[in-house]
């Protein structure tokens, strides 16, 4: 019987088979899996720089207009600083900067002193940090001042936040990965003066 001699090898020959595309069928499971969380990734850090950089301007934005507005204008606005998987944000700060070097280089007209939101995150190696800078296009002689008006403002709420303890003007305001409430308030003066409330 001829025609029956072949087929224990067909047999054999489908059982080496079968080991082989379970392998290769892990092996696409695996790049397909890499591959999703690759582009997974990359939106969530997409997602994350676009609420920093909104971070940024809202702040920018509103404290001009609290400044070019009327007698006591108010600015209330929410800020959600990230904490970014795998940009590792340490804080993001108004600060007034007094190097001439780095405001000639972001603000313009070129000034020597100039206010600024710095986003400061943890480099590769330890104790390093990198920093990006955006200009505030206010006056470099704006006073930021606390709210002083407990009425106004919960400076429990503040103090926790923001580490605030006192209504000196700030030269620098560190704020870490959090949701915040802002409210920025003009007042009077001969210089241009902003109360803020961070909650």
């Amino acid at each position: 019987m001829p025609a029956h001699k072949g087929e224990p090898m067909r047999r054999l020959h489908g059982q080496e088979e079968a080991p082989i595309e379970l392998l290769v069928g892990i092996i696409m499971f695996i790049m397909v899996s890499v591959l999703a969380i690759q582009v997974t990734t990359s939106i969530n850090n997409s997602i994350c720089s676009e609420k920093l950089n909104k971070a940024q301007i809202d702040i920018s934005s509103n404290l001009k207009s609290a400044l070019t507005g009327s007698e006591f204008t108010v600015q209330t606005f929410s800020v959600d600083i990230p904490s970014c998987p795998e940009k590792k944000i340490k804080s993001l700060n108004i600060e007034k900067i007094t190097d001439p070097n780095i405001c000639q280089i972001y603000c313009r007209p070129t000034k020597n002193t100039c206010w600024m939101t710095v986003l400061e995150v943890h480099g590769e190696t330890e104790g390093e940090i990198e920093k990006e800078f955006m200009c505030i296009n206010i006056s470099p002689e704006t006073e930021i001042i606390p709210e002083d008006d407990e009425d106004l403002c919960n400076w429990d709420k503040m103090r926790q936040k923001t580490g605030i303890t006192s209504t000196t003007p700030l030269e620098q305001l560190n704020l870490g990965p959090a949701y915040y409430k802002f409210t920025f308030k003009r007042d009077t003066g001969m210089t241009p003066k902003i109360k803020v409330c961070i909650e």
